[in-house]
This record gives C-alpha cells, structure tokens and sequence, in this order.
C-alpha cells in the first residue's frame, strides 16, 4: 500500500518536457508581413482548425491584448525582448478543440477523440513570434503546456517549441513514442502556420 502511494505522488510530482527545433520554408513573404499575419485572430483560427482532429473548434474567443494589459501576461514576463518592447503585439486565444490519444496507448486509455480547452497567447516583437499554449482537460496528462519562439528570416520560420507535461510514473515506458508524437503535432502546426501566412 506504502509502494502504491508513493507512485502516485511520484505521478503527481515528475514532469517532462520534450524540445524540439526546426526550420519551415517561408519564402512567399517578407518577414514582417508574416509577423503582422501571424498575429491576426484569422491566422490563429485557422491553424488551430486544420490542427484539430475532428477539424472543429468550438467556443472561440479571441482578442488583441491592449499593450497596457500585454506586460501582465506571463508570456511576456518570460521574455526579455517582449518585455523591452513598446510596439508588441499579443493576441489571445482561447477555444474547445480534440485530440486524439496516441494508438500504441489503446491498451491503457480508450482510444477516443477528447475534447480539450485550449488557452493560447502569440505575441511578435522585432522579427520573433513567441507562442505559449495551454492545453487542459488532456485525458492521461491533465495539461501540457507549450512554449514556442520562431524568428522569422527570408525564406525560413525557424521555431524552438518545448512542450511540459507531467507524466504518469507509469507511462515513462512511453516516455519516447510520446515525445516522437509531440513533435509530429508541433511539426504540423508549424506548417499549417506557414500555409496560412
């Protein structure tokens, strides 16, 4: 009984995170025209569309962030350039979307699109686009968070994403899978953002 309490601190206290970098092709525009697309509620209701599983978002909310609540937000808190910058943009949204839960878990977790409330923030300063999402309600993890920046050069939108999760002492055999599955979601986002800039 004493070994099983300890699991399920231990559960509630490890957390991981799974990085991961890469360069998407953006040679259709200059950069600071896709920092200004990138910003716009359009944009970000559209990538969050064709990432979704079911390719429905419900309860959108969206809005630019006045630049006197913008410092508040702790996106901008985590960021020294956002914090030096007096002409930065903050867009905030949040929404219902679905994921569905990865196939080499249908032993342990019913294979099911959830539902799962998301709370997303994307500010441009100078040529970078820093991103921080929170997704909750996440069946198995609770919430992941992710931290995204991307610079925006000619030709190329290079991102660092990093993705926080706790999770399940018992799921660490899958700690790998898990981390390749995170990468292949950034990885699409990544590009259905350059494709609706």
């Amino acid at each position: 009984m004493r070994l099983l309490c300890t699991l399920s601190l231990l559960a509630l206290v490890l957390g991981d995170r799974v990085s991961f970098s890469e360069d998407v092709s953006t040679c259709a525009l200059a950069p600071r025209t896709l920092l200004e697309r990138a910003t716009s509620t359009d944009v970000i209701y559209n990538v969050a569309f064709k990432c979704d599983e079911r390719q429905t978002i419900e309860d959108w909310a969206s809005r630019e962030v006045p630049a006197a609540e913008a410092d508040a937000l702790p996106l901008v808190a985590a960021h020294r350039q956002l914090q030096l910058d007096l002409m930065k943009v903050c867009v905030r949204a949040r929404f219902r979307a679905h994921v569905r839960m990865p196939h080499f878990l249908d032993d342990y977790v019913p294979a099911f699109s959830a539902p799962v409330d998301v709370d997303r923030t994307v500010c441009s300063s100078g040529n970078h686009l820093f991103e921080s999402t929170a997704v909750l309600n996440v069946p198995v993890f609770g919430t992941v968070d992710v931290d995204s920046e991307c610079s925006l050069h000619p030709c190329a939108m290079r991102c660092a994403t990093a993705t926080a999760l706790n999770l399940p002492v018992l799921m660490y055999v899958f700690a790998s899978r898990l981390g390749d599955v995170f990468r292949q979601v950034w990885h699409r986002k990544n590009v259905c953002t350059t494709q609706q800039l």
